[in-house]
């Protein structure tokens, strides 16, 4: 087929084969919307608009194009920013977060040299009198160690390295206070603690600066990757429940089933920021 002879009605059929009927826009008026962006000067009307959800839809897009011989422009957010502004101004949110969460660091490195046992023989590590559980290390560990890997396998590098640990560590930690969100929140109303209201809706605000680094996904996270989060968290709210339904004990009081479901709830909030970004 010669490139003069193909319709605007082929070019939008082929790139509906590629990312879907749901990710081709191609009505005049949701391409109007396209046309500018915040800056001063307005643009021409474009015959489509895709959105890839990977490397592997936009490559084939592209090859479509160099076959059917029509023009691809890549669109950012529409702010008329220039992109390395746009990083400049994630990478220092990035780094904060290595303030914000610093408890952390420091209280690893005080509790793991600290091994002893809880009151049911659990092996724990000890900081400022209170367990840590092996399980919640191990579920810390395998968040930004596998976070980190699979931004490494898309930057590469040294660069990549430093900015998968930085952002593993940033979205495993978030997730972290999401969990003990969730955890103490169903231990007050299930079970009358008062962890919640002394320790979230007195702080609410630095509570939602920490869940905010969750954020620190948003250049790496796959779209098709998006259900298995959900699937992930619903499960771990599952496991959740079947811990209520089950007395909703520590694994202090010695029930090997509480030391379970604990360890498995921990792990599997820690797998969410892994879903997110694998390849």
């Amino acid at each position: 087929m010669k490139k003069s002879q193909v319709s605007p009605a082929e070019i939008i059929r082929g790139l509906e084969k590629i990312v879907g009927r749901e990710n081709v826009a191609s009505s005049t008026v949701d391409l109007l919307a396209y046309t500018r962006d915040a800056g001063p000067m307005e643009g021409v009307l474009p015959l489509a608009v895709v959105k890839v959800g990977d490397y592997s839809e936009c490559s084939r897009v592209l090859r479509l194009a160099n076959e059917l011989g029509f023009k691809v422009y890549v669109r950012g957010g529409g702010t008329s920013m220039n992109p390395a502004r746009l990083w400049l101004v994630y990478l220092l949110y990035l780094l904060s977060s290595v303030v914000v969460f610093s408890w952390y660091d420091s209280t690893f490195i005080a509790a793991v040299h600290r091994i002893s046992k809880d009151s049911a023989g659990n092996i724990v590590f000890t900081y400022d009198g209170a367990p840590i559980y092996p399980f919640t290390v191990a579920a810390a560990v395998l968040g930004v160690s596998a976070t980190t890997y699979y931004i490494w396998r898309m930057v590469r590098g040294i660069r990549g390295i430093l900015l998968g640990l930085l952002v593993g560590r940033a979205a495993t930690l978030a997730v972290f206070e999401m969990y003990e969100f969730t955890f103490t929140g169903l231990g007050t109303i299930f079970y009358g603690w008062p962890s919640w209201g002394e320790n979230y809706f007195a702080h609410m605000d630095w509570f939602l600066l920490k869940v905010s680094y969750i954020g620190t996904l948003t250049p790496w996270v796959k779209r098709k990757n998006l259900i298995s989060a959900y699937v992930a968290l619903l499960i771990a709210m599952l496991v959740f429940l079947a811990w209520v339904i089950t007395g909703y004990r520590l694994p202090d009081s010695g029930d090997f089933v509480a030391y379970y479901l604990n360890s498995a709830t921990r792990l599997l909030f820690a797998l969410i920021p892994v879903v997110l970004v694998k390849k």
